[in-house]
């Protein structure tokens, strides 16, 4: 295995036992830098100025308001067997992402989330 290469996980989606998603175990700086540029903008627009963004971002690690997800989602996300009506895979990509059923994507958004938080001076000692 090479440094560029992630390992994944796969995750049973909850809502129906016979679909599953394949995750990164982790996910690169520029893919959570990506996230993070998408929930900024999003705060920014909703009238937060920087330094309040910035206050919340660095006392919670992120701020749940949805617009980091699609971003995170795709980039994590690297196979699944979800299909269309003909039969065909779907894409995985922010717009398919964003037609998982919510218990669906709170799961798999929960576990990037769990697989990516920052480690713990324990972790990193060892």
């Amino acid at each position: 295995m090479s440094y560029f290469d992630v390992p994944t996980e796969t995750i049973v989606l909850p809502s129906d036992a016979q679909y599953w998603v394949k995750i990164k175990v982790w996910l690169t700086r520029a893919e959570k830098n990506r996230a993070q540029q998408a929930l900024m903008q999003a705060a920014l627009h909703a009238g937060l100025n920087r330094q309040s963004v910035q206050n919340l971002v660095d006392i919670t690690g992120s701020v749940h308001i949805g617009a980091d997800e699609p971003i995170l989602l795709a980039a994590a996300i690297v196979e699944w067997n979800l299909t269309d009506a003909q039969g065909a895979p779907l894409p995985i990509n922010e717009q398919t992402v964003m037609q998982l059923r919510d218990a669906d994507a709170a799961a798999i958004l929960e576990r990037i989330k769990e697989l990516n938080a920052p480690r713990t001076p324990e972790e990193q000692a060892k």
